[in-house]
């Protein structure tokens, strides 16, 4: 059994980026949120800058994403481009 996986499409690595950033962040807040010295204006603040990287993320995030994901998908030998769709 081998307990190694490589994605072979760039789809599924750009989408395997995404959901790191983002489980990352909000892993990250999560372990601050559950501090036992924390207060409901520093609750406050953390969920602000959670906000804050999610409407970031909305505007430049995906393209970041894409270049990580490209330099991971050259490392793997995995061609950065997506399958095309058929049209009936």
């Amino acid at each position: 059994m081998n307990l190694t996986y490589e994605p072979e499409n760039f789809e599924l690595l750009l989408s395997m980026t995404i959901w790191y950033d983002i489980l990352f962040t909000v892993n990250s807040g999560g372990k601050n949120l559950q501090s036992k010295d924390m207060f409901i204006n520093m609750v406050i603040e953390q969920l602000k800058g959670l906000l804050s990287f999610f409407e970031k993320y909305r505007e430049n995030g995906f393209e970041h994403a894409f270049i990580s994901a490209k330099e991971i998908a050259s490392e793997m030998d995995v061609k950065p481009m997506f399958p095309e769709k058929k049209k009936n």
